[in-house]
Order: structure tokens, then sequence, then C-alpha cells
């Protein structure tokens, strides 16, 4: 798969449920090649013009590194797997940490928006990367937290999970 995540999670659940190998290992790219080294994000695709295709990039979206999240949550939730969890661990809190560190960067009134700020989203053409934040990827945003949460009492991880429901309940009190 070389679409984008946003894309690519309006149709994962058939192929999780008729070629379940196919979503893991699509899911250990979007966790190495494509998430970025130094932030934690999520790249828009796995392969992008202009760089090889084995190594991610396009926009830094709102809504590429929370559907991530959500769709690693969604395989667990199908297939029960803790083991992949855990192998995707390292990369969700790497991805948790930057939509946490990105919602609450832009202060307005010496108070944290709590939401994801200037980003793109799926829907480009209204310019919601010029916007401080937008309803639409607050609500995957939040979403996403409270799946992180989730998946974080799976594998023991109380820390990741007090800070996505820390944050959540900034996000929500925002919107």
């Amino acid at each position: 798969m070389l679409g984008s995540v946003h894309n690519d999670y309006q149709r994962h659940l058939l192929y999780l449920w008729a070629y379940p190998e196919f979503e893991l290992n699509k899911m250990a790219a979007w966790s190495t090649f494509a998430q970025d080294p130094k932030d934690g994000h999520i790249w828009e695709s796995l392969g992008y013009t202009g760089r090889p295709m084995d190594q991610g990039g396009g926009r830094l979206m709102g809504d590429t590194t929370s559907l991530y999240l959500l769709e690693m949550y969604e395989i667990y939730r199908h297939n029960g797997n803790k083991t992949f969890i855990e192998h995707q661990w390292d990369s969700a809190k790497r991805a948790v940490s930057w939509m946490i560190g990105n919602a609450q960067s832009i202060k307005s009134n010496e108070s944290s928006f709590g939401l994801p700020q200037k980003l793109a989203t799926t829907y480009d053409h209204f310019g919601f990367h010029t916007h401080n934040t937008v309803a639409y990827n607050g609500h995957i945003y939040l979403t996403a937290l409270k799946a992180v949460e989730e998946m974080a009492k799976t594998v023991d991880d109380t820390t990741t999970a007090a800070s996505a429901s820390k944050a959540f309940a900034l996000g929500k009190s925002k919107l």
C-alpha cells in the first residue's frame, strides 16, 4: 500500500479480515521508515513523489498520526494480539508524544489550546493548516488519545495512559 494513512484507514478493515498479515506488515512500515525519527509523527504516505519507495513523505498532517494509532487499536480489537501492540508500542509512544506536543505548543491567553495546531488534513482544500485548530483534527486526535489510553493499559504503561488521559481532558474541554 503506497497510499496515505488517512486514505488507507478508510479501507483497512477489509484487508484485515481477508489478509491479516498484510495489515501487520503495513503497520510495521508505518512505524519504521514512515515515522519521522526526529519527532515521531507519521508521514502522510509510504512512498511519495521524489523520494524512494521506502521513505515516508508528504505533508505534516493532523490526521495521519492519529489514524495510525486508531488503526493500531482497531487491529488489536479485531485480533486480540497483544504481541502486536507490544512490538509497535515504542512507535505508538513516540507518535502520541508528538501529537500531544503539537496540541500544547501554541498558547492563547497563557492557556494551551490542547488540540492539534496548524496542521493540514485530508480535507486540505479548506486550508486547515493556516488555522490554529480545526474540529476535524480535534475529534480524531481525541479519539486516538482514548485508543492510546486503552492500548497503554494492555501493555501496563501507566505513564503513557496517564499522559493520554490528561491530554484528552484538556482537549475535550477546549473542543
